[in-house]
């Protein structure tokens, strides 16, 4: 990530200005992402509803924010981004109970 975070914050920040194109691979690549964190939750057991979705679909665009400003901003290691990162989708899903 820091060593393409111009791209990366020019992909995750400058989507909503750019090429109709970028913002229609930008778009899928989030819901890729989104679909795999569900899918991880819902091996875990986590019972699959319209509320999980949409909580992991917006820990998604948190995640990015959190990259960009870590990885720009800080010198967090990766360990600890990573870790940061793990324990606030965990969070999310229990806010769900």
């Amino acid at each position: 990530m820091r060593e393409h975070g111009g791209t990366f914050y020019s992909l995750v920040r400058g989507v909503a200005s750019g090429d109709s194109e970028v913002r229609a691979v930008v778009e899928e690549a989030r819901e890729e992402q989104a679909g795999r964190v569900v899918a991880a939750f819902l091996e875990l057991g986590v019972p699959d509803t319209p509320l999980l979705r949409i909580a992991l679909r917006s820990w998604v665009a948190f995640a990015e924010e959190a990259l960009v400003e870590s990885a720009l901003g800080t010198d967090l290691s990766a360990d600890e981004i990573v870790a940061f990162l793990e324990r606030s989708a965990r969070a999310v899903v229990a806010a769900l109970d």
